[in-house]
C-alpha cells in the first residue's frame, strides 16, 4: 500500500495531455455528455461489485480510453501545440 502511494505522489508531477472539456470546440457537447454520465457509472459499478454489470464496465472503459487517445490537437484546443 505504501508503494502505491509513493508512486502516485511522484505521478502528481508528470505531464498529461488531457482535452479539458471547457476548452474543445469540436467535441464540446459529447465530451460534457460522457463526462457528466461516467461518475454514475462508476458510482453503479461500484455499487454492484463483486459482480457489475457488463455494459456498465463496457461504458466505463470506452470512456476513458477515449479520454486517453483524444489529442489536444485532434480536438480543436485552443492555443499552440508545443513541438
Amino acid at each position: 500500500m505504501a508503494a502505491v502511494l509513493v508512486v502516485c505522489s511522484f505521478l502528481v508531477f508528470v505531464p498529461i495531455r488531457h482535452v479539458y472539456p471547457t476548452r474543445t470546440v469540436v467535441f464540446r457537447r459529447i465530451s460534457l455528455t460522457l463526462t457528466t454520465l461516467w461518475p454514475g457509472s462508476y458510482a453503479v459499478i461500484l455499487w454492484q461489485v463483486p459482480d457489475p454489470h457488463p455494459a456498465t464496465l463496457t461504458f466505463s472503459v470506452l470512456y476513458l480510453s477515449a479520454k486517453a487517445h483524444i489529442r489536444p490537437s485532434a480536438a480543436g484546443v485552443e492555443g499552440k501545440e508545443k513541438s
